[in-house]
């Protein structure tokens, strides 16, 4: 079985302008999950994660399956991962950044397929552009 785990720190965030997420927790044995009625924009993305906005807080290490809506793009990338953090956001529509550590890419129940990882990277080539520089504090002189 094929695994591609990706070193957080190897992973460039992109943005893409007007995408949208939907996300569920997994299904339970009792309780089928439905994905929440409303699309929250996208934050970023990497290959190894996925930020978004958010009015409520899923439990750390939740397992969660999101739709990422691309414009123009009719089918969503679907991507599952767990809930790694979250914070307030300033934005007033907002309360929340959600942070979902991407499951590893490869074969099998707990990864997301090969085809996400290259969409992924289909994705990171057409969108890097956008990048913001990270916020790396005060200059020193």
């Amino acid at each position: 079985m094929e695994e591609t785990t990706l070193e957080k720190r190897l992973c460039v965030r992109f943005q893409i302008p007007g995408a949208e997420v939907k996300y569920k927790k997994e299904s339970t044995f009792f309780r089928k999950a439905e994905f929440n009625p409303e699309a929250f924009p996208l934050v970023d993305i990497s290959r190894g994660g996925i930020r978004f906005y958010s009015h409520e807080i899923p439990k750390f290490d939740t397992h969660v399956i999101v739709e990422l809506f691309i414009p123009d793009d009719p089918v969503p990338l679907v991507l599952e991962g767990t809930v790694r953090w979250y914070s307030p956001t300033p934005d007033a529509r907002y309360k929340y950044h959600l942070g979902v550590q991407l499951f590893p890419y490869g074969e099998g129940k707990g990864h997301n397929p090969q085809h996400v990882l290259k969409r992924i990277i289909d994705l990171e080539k057409q969108f890097l552009e956008t990048v913001e520089p990270p916020d790396e504090g005060p200059e020193t002189i």
